[in-house]
């Protein structure tokens, strides 16, 4: 008896500790918006009682500095502040970009780029080849504006980090042995640690811990009726996809998240037979939303879009449902004229 309490004592601390490493890789290999070789890091310029953040016009340069953490330095992310009119691309201005290593000043790679790319995505990249011994040296970042006025200037953000600098590594490299392999996914989440906060970072992360907290409201309140039990894992699961749409400050909706949203509604659909017409009510409400707070400037871009990522997603669900009704409908009429 002793031995086969061990036993289940042993499967359950194994199975939470498969669960904990779930989250800990999956945390680090998925949510990411660079490749899985890259790894970032943050960098915050001192902006106080300058010009560093007006507008660029013709001539006008900002210099930022930076320290490699990392050898394999090979991307630069500059964030400016998204412009509010869109410019005729005849008239955009032209942004020189260099990337200077300050002890021997040398150039290491330099290019242009549109000024009409920040008002898609004010976060642009400057990818150059990778530098192998770059740990530790400081490196410049210099803007110039080429062609800036009052119609198309651009500025650098208001908001740090200014600045991240990306390493990539071969995914030889980060293969080659475990430890490599689990230095590097440490990496990764203290990355995500120190881009999000603490909090934000548990906010990313938890749907991935999502399966450890539901085998722990399992494994402590077993005793609980079936229903009590799906009724809390539902309550649960619902919570964390509404924390992920109005706390997660992205506005690019997880996979997961997207998943769990269609299992739970089909799962509804079939417990409590819900019509086409509960899918496009759910789909206006959602759209509803959406534009009211567009409309009275709720501080909330990302949440407005996932939220019409959903009802479009309930769009499509009411639209499917209401053709498999229409064809019950004609089977049932035509049995009935059989009759």
């Amino acid at each position: 008896m002793g031995k086969l309490k061990r036993s289940k004592k042993t499967n359950r601390y194994t199975i939470i500790i498969i669960l904990l490493a779930y989250w800990f890789v999956a945390t680090a290999t998925i949510n990411s918006k660079l490749s899985f070789s890259v790894i970032t890091h943050d960098h915050y310029v001192d902006t106080t009682g300058s010009n560093f953040t007006k507008t660029l016009y013709k001539g006008e340069r900002r210099v930022m500095e930076f320290m490699s953490s990392e050898d394999n330095l090979g991307l630069i992310l500059v964030q400016f502040d998204q412009p509010v009119n869109t410019i005729p691309f005849d008239k955009e201005d032209n942004l020189h970009f260099s990337i200077i290593e300050k002890e021997t000043k040398k150039t290491i790679a330099s290019g242009n780029v549109r000024s009409g790319l920040i008002k898609q995505s004010p976060q642009i990249p400057f990818g150059f080849e990778k530098i192998n011994n770059s740990k530790d040296k400081v490196y410049k970042v210099e803007i110039v504006s080429t062609n800036g006025n009052t119609m198309n200037g651009v500025n650098l953000s208001h908001d740090n980090p200014l600045l991240v600098s990306g390493y990539k590594f071969e995914k030889s490299q980060i293969l080659s042995s475990p430890k490599t392999f689990i230095d590097f996914l440490l990496k990764r989440n203290l990355n995500y640690i120190q881009s999000y906060g603490k909090v934000g970072y548990l906010l990313e992360s938890i749907i991935y811990l999502l399966p450890l907290l539901l085998y722990l409201l399992h494994l402590k309140l077993g005793k609980l009726s079936g229903r009590t039990l799906l009724t809390l894992s539902l309550v649960l699961i619902v919570g964390t996809i509404i924390a992920n749409i109005f706390l997660v400050k992205d506005k690019y909706i997880n996979t997961t998240i997207l998943i769990e949203f269609v299992l739970i509604w089909a799962y509804l659909k079939q417990k409590y037979a819900l019509s086409s017409s509960s899918s496009y009510l759910f789909s206006g409400l959602f759209f509803t939303i959406s534009f009211l707070f567009m409309c009275f400037h709720v501080p909330v871009y990302f949440a407005v879009e996932k939220l019409t990522l959903l009802a479009f997603l309930l769009l499509i669900f009411g639209s499917l449902q209401m053709i498999g009704e229409a064809k019950n409908t004609n089977k049932n009429q035509e049995r009935g004229e059989e009759k």
